[in-house]
C-alpha cells in the first residue's frame, strides 16, 4: 500500500468510474483495475463490487475511503512543511491603529532586513486581533487600549491559551482637532467641553466603552470610522474631535492637526502583545518583540526626560 494509490482509489471514488480515474492520472485502466485488486488482497477484504451497471463501493470500502482520505491529506501535508516552515519564519503580525507600531514594523524591516521570507501586517480592532490569531492566520498580536479595558483581554488571551504580555502603559491621552477648531483658543481643555462638539470613535472599540470611558453624550453626534486614515480626514474636513494616545502625537501634527492635552481625563492606555502559548517563538519574532520593546522605551524614556 502507497500514498500515490490511495489517490487512486479516492478519484475512483469521486469519479464513480476506474476508467475515468485511470485518464485522470494517465495510467491505463488495466494497471488501476490490478492496483485495486493488489490492494483488495493485501487488506483482505473488498473494497468495489463490480456489475454491469457499474461500480460501487461496499461499506467496507467506504470506511475505509474516509481514512485513506485522512492519510493522503496527511501526506500532503507532511510535504508542505518546507513551504509551511518559509511562511512561518517571516513576521505575520495584526495590530491595532497606531502610527507608532506600524511605523516600528517597517523600521524594523528596513533595519533587520528579510529577503528570502515573505511578510504580513494588517490592522485591526481589538476583537479581530483576536480572531486572527484564535484562526491561527497571525502569529503576533499588538493591542493598544485602555488600561481598564486590558483586564478583560488578558482573561480572554487566558481562555485561547495566548501570552498576554504588558508592553507599555501609562500612555497619556491627548485631544486632537483641526487647526480652526474653537478648542485651539482655549488654554486649558476639560472633558466637559468635548460635549458640544461631534466626536470621532474608532468602530473597532465598543460602542458602550467608548461612551462610558469619554463620557459622551445619548445626544451628542458620533461619528464611528474604521481606519486612522478615515479619522484624520473628519477632523481635517469638520469641527470633529477625537481621543486618541500620546503615540500618535507626531502623526497628527504631520498632518497638520492640533494636539491638547486633556486636564481632567485620568485614563491611559496601554500596549500589549499576544501570541500563541503553545507555538515555539522564531528567532525573527524575538528579534522585532525586543526592536519593538527597545522602541518603546526610548519613545518613553524620551517623553518623561522632557516633561
Amino acid at each position: 500500500m502507497n500514498i500515490e494509490h490511495l489517490e487512486y482509489l479516492l478519484e475512483v471514488y469521486n469519479c464513480g468510474s476506474i476508467n475515468k480515474a485511470a485518464k485522470y492520472h494517465y495510467i491505463s485502466q488495466s494497471h488501476l483495475s490490478k492496483i485495486i485488486k493488489n490492494l483488495e488482497n493485501e487488506l483482505g477484504y473488498t473494497l468495489i463490487m463490480r456489475s454491469k451497471s457499474g461500480l460501487t463501493f461496499t461499506h467496507a470500502g467506504k470506511v475505509f475511503i474516509k481514512s485513506a482520505e485522512k492519510i493522503v491529506q496527511e501526506s500532503n501535508n507532511i510535504r508542505k512543511i518546507p513551504e509551511e516552515l518559509q511562511k512561518s519564519e517571516g513576521l505575520n503580525i495584526v495590530c491595532s491603529s497606531d502610527p507608532f507600531l506600524l511605523n516600528t514594523f517597517f523600521d524594523f524591516r528596513r533595519t533587520v532586513p528579510e529577503t528570502k521570507f515573505s511578510e504580513t501586517l494588517e490592522e485591526a480592532g481589538l476583537r479581530i486581533i483576536l480572531q486572527r490569531l484564535i484562526s491561527h492566520d497571525r502569529s503576533l498580536g499588538i493591542m493598544a487600549m485602555f488600561e481598564q479595558k486590558s483586564e478583560k483581554y488578558r482573561k480572554l488571551a487566558e481562555k485561547y491559551e495566548f501570552t498576554f504580555e504588558t508592553l507599555q502603559t501609562h500612555i497619556p491621552m491627548i485631544v486632537v482637532m483641526n487647526q480652526r477648531h474653537p478648542l485651539t483658543r482655549k488654554e486649558r481643555i476639560f472633558l466637559k467641553d468635548l460635549s458640544n462638539y461631534p466626536f470621532v470613535v474608532d468602530s473597532n472599540v465598543d460602542h458602550d466603552d467608548a461612551k462610558t470611558i469619554f463620557g459622551i453624550k445619548p445626544e451628542q453626534n458620533v461619528l464611528h470610522v474604521s481606519s486612522l486614515a478615515c479619522t484624520e480626514m473628519a477632523l481635517r474636513k469638520s469641527n470633529c474631535i477625537a481621543v486618541k494616545n500620546q503615540t500618535l502625537m507626531q502623526h497628527v501634527l504631520d498632518y497638520g492637526l492640533v494636539v491638547k492635552s486633556l486636564e481632567d481625563f485620568e485614563e491611559y492606555s496601554g500596549i500589549y502583545l499576544l501570541r500563541p502559548r503553545n507555538k515555539q517563538i522564531t528567532d525573527r519574532e524575538q528579534q522585532f518583540i525586543v526592536y519593538l520593546k527597545h522602541q518603546l522605551q526610548k519613545r518613553f524614556s524620551q517623553q518623561t526626560s522632557k516633561s
